[in-house]
């Protein structure tokens, strides 16, 4: 845990998080772009997804397949990921926006 980085904090704040493993965190994004806006993230801080470990990859997989199953959205949801200021991301740490309308 990176302790000045915003999605650490969230990822290990029990009043946020609506679904966890000792891993990975979900929790809503606060400026929602979907009836269902979630970020998923790992809990080990990564600034990007161009450094992200191969294992953590397939354990965030996963972890999308399971909160979009808990969520009721399976098959009916889309993603997100921005890599890179130039792409649009705003917190350097690995997130996936995990929306469904």
């Amino acid at each position: 845990m990176k302790p000045d980085c915003l999605f650490c904090t969230l990822a290990h704040d029990e009043a946020t998080v609506i679904w966890e493993t000792p891993e990975f965190a979900a929790f809503p994004d606060i400026h929602p772009k979907a009836r269902l806006h979630l970020l998923i993230v790992p809990k080990q801080h990564t600034d990007s997804f161009d450094d992200i470990p191969s294992a953590m990859a397939s354990g965030l997989i996963a972890a999308i397949q399971t909160v979009a199953r808990l969520q009721g959205v399976s098959g009916a949801y889309r993603l997100q990921a921005n890599v890179g200021r130039q792409a649009g991301q705003e917190i350097d740490h690995v997130h996936i926006h995990l929306l469904a309308d």
